[in-house]
């Protein structure tokens, strides 16, 4: 039985339902190498009469077709089909690559087309991919024998065929997914641009600039090959139960053989016209999402379940399938849900992590804290040491306080909840020479590197203030202890690249808080006016307080900060700094007024702007 005849007729018939292309050498019997001997010439429009003009030609595709005679045809829309290195080796030098028509058959009559793009880009891929081998196996798709699908892969295949030349091909670009810079895709410009993302290869071309001389030209290079499987659509609808809108940010998912209306988290609607009249509504439903994603997507679930109908921009649709397995469970499931947002909100944590990203040992976290803030049950937890403990779930690290309460009764409380922390514990400072002298209250989170503090989910700056605000600072170890905290925080926002001066606006209050205790202290007054620097320009009081200061101290150290917060003037900064010891200038510079300095003579001050100008 002639083989490659049958193959040739086959392609020769379903030809007939695409009137745009032509093919005039396509020969049954041809022994031509590699190709056919023939190509398929593809028209924008035919002319009068039907007929076929020179300047209507769009472009002409080389092909291959070769006959398989089979038991019996596939019902897939796939089939593999051997490919020989020596065939796609002469496809690639040719430049432009070729169509290649699989036929497979059982007789003359029942046959089956299926065809593989082999532009240069696949010819490239496929043939780094044999390495040593002959031949390799490829993945050739079925071609429908109505429409014009024919049509459609001749036209993708010339325009990609002309963006993927031999100097295009020669140039190695590799597709860098953490940085694809701009790309884009091409489809041809007569073809729907649905039909043709959902039925053809989709070619990711990446626009890299080469220089030749003076000039610069940007050159669309192919770097990944791929399939879409379904293009999401906004639209404007809502959905929503019983007069009420639920969801407003809905979306159409357009599949190749079907469409979903997608909404929430957890939500694929299917609408299936059953007889031209009426509609049955499909409902899929895999729980996604953060946990109050998950709340709010069960909840509604639920209500829908029960009523058996949902809302559609207005529109009621009947739900006619059964989910009565899934209702007996979301109640306990919803409780569950409210409970874990629950035990967040009361640690102040933003949880915003999909449900789907924790591991075990998170959900065993989880369910710890519930435990402990929702129902008080310490049973069976023991803690390796009291104090202030980490636990981290997920991305977040929430700080925590753990202490034996009777020394048999473990407690833990939120470590970032200051009211109460000290409603439970009695946070003190003493003398380091532990001797018994004074002590003094201070805020618990002056127990924790400021650095670790920002780093805990729980950690929020009105609290620290708050916290701060609450302490008498008569104590003088009271004062030093908050002082030497919020210094710290100074030196943080100052490492930071972005500025967050919501820092700076706590420590400023602070210090002025602590400064209506003792107004005349030189140093509560140089800490409060750094800050004040790095927030914003003196006014003209301050300005004159800074003076007036300056002038009443004959303190070295002291009138280091003042020049620092003058600016401006390094030479009698360094005049002053050079009397001090070598061990006293070690200590200033552990402080963060020191950062206003500038750190070399040829460059400007890092706060030029705040130079004081009298």
């Amino acid at each position: 039985m002639d083989t490659e005849g049958i193959g040739v007729h086959a392609l020769k018939q379903n030809l007939f339902f695409n009137p745009l292309l032509k093919a005039y050498e396509l020969n049954e019997n041809d022994k031509t190498p590699c190709w056919d001997g023939g190509e398929i010439f593809v028209y924008r429009e035919l002319g009068k009469n039907n007929t076929y003009k020179k300047s209507n030609l769009e472009g002409k595709v080389p092909i291959q077709v070769k006959g398989e005679e089979v038991r019996n045809l596939q019902g897939g829309d796939t089939i593999k089909y051997r490919l020989h290195k020596d065939d796609l080796k002469n496809y690639y030098k040719d430049g432009g690559g070729v169509i290649f028509f699989v036929v497979e058959f059982t007789d003359p009559v029942n046959t089956k087309i299926y065809y593989a793009s082999l532009l240069p880009f696949d010819l490239k891929q496929i043939l780094k991919e044999m390495g040593t081998q002959k031949s390799i196996n490829h993945t050739f798709t079925y071609l429908p024998t109505t429409g014009q699908h024919l049509t459609a892969l001749c036209r993708f295949f010339l325009i990609h065929s002309r963006m993927q030349s031999q100097n295009v091909m020669a140039k190695d670009i590799i597709f860098n997914e953490n940085d694809p810079g701009r790309f884009r895709f091409v489809i041809p410009s007569n073809i729907d641009s649905q039909d043709a993302f959902l039925n053809y290869d989709a070619y990711l071309y990446q626009q890299v600039d080469f220089t030749i001389g003076d000039t610069t030209t940007s050159i669309d290079i192919p770097v990944q090959k791929g399939k879409i499987t379904s293009l999401v659509k906004e639209v404007g609808v809502t959905v929503g139960i019983n007069n009420k809108v639920v969801y407003t940010d809905v979306s159409r998912e357009i599949r190749k053989d079907r469409e979903l209306i997608k909404f929430g988290r957890s939500f694929r609607m299917e609408v299936v016209e059953m007889d031209g009249v009426h509609l049955q509504v499909k409902i899929h439903f895999k729980e996604r999402g953060t946990f109050k994603e998950r709340l709010k997507d069960c909840q509604f679930m639920l209500r829908i379940s029960k009523r058996k109908e949902i809302e559609v921009s207005g529109h009621v649709l009947e739900l006619n399938h059964n989910h009565s397995s899934l209702v007996k469970k979301l109640p306990a499931h919803i409780d569950s849900l409210k409970e874990t947002i629950q035990v967040f909100e009361k640690l102040n944590v933003s949880f915003d992590v999909p449900r789907e990203e924790l591991s075990k040992d998170d959900d065993r976290d989880i369910e710890l804290l519930k435990q402990i803030f929702l129902k008080n049950n310490y049973i069976g937890i023991r803690v390796k040491q009291t104090g202030f403990i980490k636990i981290r779930i997920a991305d977040k690290n929430i700080l925590l306080f753990a202490f034996y309460k009777n020394q048999k009764e473990v407690i833990i409380i939120n470590g970032c909840d200051w009211k109460s922390l000290t409603k439970q514990v009695e946070f003190l400072a003493q003398n380091e020479d532990g001797g018994g002298g004074e002590k003094a209250i201070i805020s618990p989170y002056t127990c924790n590197k400021v650095n670790d503090l920002f780093s805990m989910a729980n950690f929020h700056l009105d609290d620290v203030k708050s916290s701060y605000l609450s302490i008498d600072y008569y104590s003088e170890m009271s004062k030093i202890n908050t002082t030497n905290h919020l210094l710290e925080f100074v030196t943080y926002y100052d490492q930071q690249t972005n500025k967050n001066k919501d820092i700076l606006r706590m420590v400023e209050e602070v210090f002025r808080h602590i400064r209506s205790y003792d107004n005349s202290n030189e140093f509560d007054f140089i800490n409060h006016m750094q800050v004040v620097k790095r927030l914003r320009s003196f006014s003209s009081e301050e300005k004159k307080e800074i003076l007036q200061r300056k002038n009443n101290t004959d303190d070295v150290f002291t009138l280091c900060g003042y020049f620092l917060l003058m600016g401006g003037n390094e030479m009698e900064f360094s005049f002053h700094f050079d009397q001090l010891t070598d061990e006293e200038k070690e200590i200033f510079k552990t402080f963060p007024i020191y950062h206003l300095r500038k750190t070399h003579p040829k460059e400007g001050m890092a706060f030029s702007n705040c130079i004081m100008d009298f």
